[in-house]
């Protein structure tokens, strides 16, 4: 810094000797102004997803969180005890459940989760509850993939609790 200068005032000294030395060089037409760059397009944001649903009927319970629909559909309603495959009485209430995803919620993520309790497994099919867990979010995936949910819309998660 010069003798007797502050650092700021030197800067700013410095930054005005710049831009009257940058105004000087334009208006002679030795510096030629770049053009301002194209303002940036920013895609449109989609309309917001609906945050209710219509009554599915009672084997459904349809709830928001944050900024998802959550829909849970009790485990006795779609299988029988210790048993992966769906009943037929549980695809009337997901063919309901995939009306409204086709209409209301067309090229969004769903995710199928499975949770399983802490009861011993007492079928020999299965090693553990979670590989019971496991087959049955595999099968009701399966199932909406069968009704014309994409299946790279589809992500499926075992829990167990």
């Amino acid at each position: 810094p010069m003798p007797g200068m502050g650092m700021q005032k030197f800067t700013a000294h410095h930054e005005a000797e710049v831009k009257r030395w940058v105004a000087f060089l334009t208006e002679i037409g030795y510096l030629v102004p770049e053009p301002a760059p194209e303002p940036t397009k920013v895609a449109e944001a989609a309309p917001p997803a609906p945050t209710t649903m219509p009554d599915l009927g009672p084997d459904v319970q349809v709830e928001q969180r944050d900024n998802m629909i959550v829909l849970t559909i009790s485990s006795d309603v779609l299988f029988d005890s210790g048993e992966s495959s769906l009943k037929t009485t549980a695809k009337k209430t997901l063919d309901k459940v995939v009306a409204e995803i086709k209409k209301q919620y067309p090229n969004k993520q769903i995710r199928v989760a499975g949770f399983t309790d802490q009861d011993p497994i007492k079928s020999s099919s299965y090693k553990s509850n979670y590989h019971l867990g496991f087959d049955r979010t595999y099968n009701v995936a399966k199932y909406l993939e069968t009704k014309g949910i994409d299946k790279d819309l589809l992500e499926r998660l075992t829990l167990d609790l």
